[in-house]
């Protein structure tokens, strides 16, 4: 069952096993609201996967994080199909929804405030992360911001499909350095690993490469052993790697998750020896086409407004976080405790700013670009300084 404990899953529940459980009085619409207490469905496991086919909303990312124990789950039926499942702890009057990268339109989430302050009345507030909403007037008092960003490529049918999608500079760099790389490496090869097929060893090389490449630039990488850990054993439950060798030695590679028909990348790399062969643009092309060949539909560059992103038919989706409070009340006497995450808002906010800027090439951006690259010189050679 895809890596998850099944101890920390409920049994395909009853309509009795549900703590609330509401039908609409329309017969036509058969329509029906369940909320389990401290419980995960088995159905979940798959059903999240089809409805919403992101990685930050199934069973096994939960577990992983470890926010699945305790976890209590809402489910909104409709003539016998899912159409709504959010998993959700309450903690300290504030119920926390787990799932993330998803879309709600406002009828869902005003609907699920409804249940959720109608069911638990010591809940002063629930809380949204990374999800897009149509949501503008809401009924209740809420806090909104940018919280995450994510580039989308749509996988067409075919590997032909794809190269003809790509702007005519990026199809012919495609074409032209994939011949190049083979011609002047005969040895080149291009291996994929699925699932459990992945070799732990050859994960190491390419995040060791993914390290090497940051500290070149001048950054510190996101990506801590412990979250590489995570990454990884994510990806041998349910997801794919790529590996690029010359000689038999690592050269590139890509490691990704995959939900429903959707592809996550999460570490990619290269070794700068082969930068005139475009080697980075070529793997990331590669993975794409062996995503296809898997069933993929869309492939996520997932954060980080980079070029080649957009090349390779990236398109920008932008995610809230959302806080929606029992009363205005309840929203003011929450303001302090919520201080710290509206600074980290206003803190991706500004990055999203500057990496926009770095596109652009007006006198403003140019100067806020600059100004950004000398902090982070100084910051290099304070770090460097003896006794610093």
């Amino acid at each position: 069952m895809n890596g998850v404990n099944p101890d920390m899953l409920a049994s395909s529940p009853s309509d009795d096993d549900a703590l609330l459980n509401l039908a609409t009085e329309d017969a036509e619409a058969a329509e029906s609201i369940a909320l389990y207490k401290n419980e995960v469905p088995k159905f979940c496991v798959a059903e999240l996967d089809n409805l919403y086919g992101s990685i930050l909303s199934t069973v096994d990312q939960f577990t992983l994080d470890g926010s699945l124990a305790g976890a209590s789950t809402y489910v909104v039926t409709k003539c016998g199909e899912m159409k709504t499942i959010l998993l959700f702890r309450n903690e300290n009057g504030i119920v926390t929804v787990l799932n993330q990268m998803i879309h709600l339109n406002k009828d869902e989430i005003e609907r699920f405030a409804d249940i959720i302050f109608m069911t638990f009345d010591k809940v002063s507030a629930i809380s949204f992360t990374a999800i897009q909403t149509d949501l503008q007037d809401c009924a209740y008092p809420c806090l909104k911001f940018h919280w995450a960003e994510d580039l989308v490529a749509p996988l067409p049918e075919s590997e032909d499909s794809l190269l003809s999608a790509l702007g005519k500079n990026t199809r012919e760099i495609v074409k032209r350095y994939a011949r190049k790389i083979k011609r002047k490496f005969p040895s080149f090869r291009f291996d994929v690993y699925v699932g459990s097929e992945i070799d732990e060893g050859l994960a190491q090389e390419i995040y060791r490469l993914h390290k090497a490449r940051m500290s070149r630039k001048g950054k510190g990488s996101n990506v801590d052993a412990p979250r590489f850990e995570k990454i990884l054993r994510l990806a041998r439950l349910r997801g794919l790697m790529t590996v690029a060798k010359i000689d038999g030695e690592i050269c590139g590679g890509l490691i990704c998750w995959r939900a429903g028909h959707d592809y996550f990348m999460r570490i990619i790399a290269h070794d700068p020896a082969y930068d005139e062969y475009k080697l980075g643009t070529v793997c990331c092309y590669r993975t794409m086409c062996e995503c296809i060949a898997r069933g993929g539909r869309f492939f996520h560059f997932m954060s980080g407004r980079l070029l080649y992103k957009y090349r390779l038919l990236g398109i920008e989706q932008d995610f809230d976080t959302l806080i929606l409070y029992r009363s205005r009340s309840a929203l003011l006497k929450s303001i302090w405790k919520m201080s710290r995450t509206i600074a980290t808002g206003a803190n991706r906010q500004t990055r999203l700013w500057l990496q926009n800027a770095e596109r652009k090439d007006d006198f403003m951006s140019r100067m806020a670009v600059l100004l950004v690259r000398q902090w982070r010189m100084l910051k290099q050679l304070r770090t460097a300084l003896p006794g610093s």
